[in-house]
């Protein structure tokens, strides 16, 4: 089996994405991150002595969310997934719905964080794809096994604080022109 290049493969893709931050109350607030993305491809090719086309469009959905809670707590919930679907000659048989949380806590004037994570907790990073190639039809099935639960530790060194005072520099100028 070998790479073969295309004339052309024409592709749509139109993502609409919207993010707002949320002030709950003191200083919490809850960040929703949302985005959907349509991918759409316009590709031909031989297929057993036949062209075939592989047009069949994607649906992607991304979904993020994070808390900031008071005394430095941070949550994150990320859920991603993607409908079946062609990438030129390949069909994505899956969905992959995977989901990750954490929760973080910055110590020492934020010198010191700690994080729990657990990643693909659906255990989604399951991929099926066929291949079609001129005479060959190719199934893979793939485990990425990318399901985990982590802890780190970062620590940082010379923290200094933000030397931005907010004078309004550009202000002379702007009233010049």
């Amino acid at each position: 089996m070998t790479y073969k290049n295309y004339d052309h493969a024409d592709w749509l893709t139109i993502t609409l994405g919207a993010q707002k931050n949320v002030k709950l109350s003191g200083s919490a607030t809850w960040t929703p991150q949302y985005n959907i993305s349509l991918m759409k491809p316009w590709f031909k090719s031989e297929f057993i002595d036949e062209m075939r086309s592989y047009n069949h469009p994607m649906l992607a959905l991304q979904l993020g969310n994070i808390l900031t809670l008071p005394h430095d707590w941070l949550l994150q919930a990320d859920f991603n997934m993607h409908t079946h679907g062609y990438q030129q000659n390949v069909w994505i048989n899956c969905t992959n719905p995977m989901l990750s949380l954490s929760v973080s806590k910055d110590f020492f004037k934020r010198r010191l964080n700690i994080k729990l994570s657990g990643n693909d907790l659906f255990n989604g990073g399951i991929n099926r794809i066929t291949l079609y190639s001129n005479r060959m039809m190719f199934r893979k099935t793939e485990d990425n096994d990318s399901r985990c639960v982590s802890l780190s530790l970062r620590y940082r060194f010379n923290v200094t604080p933000s030397k931005y005072k907010g004078t309004g520099a550009g202000n002379a100028e702007k009233n010049r022109l």
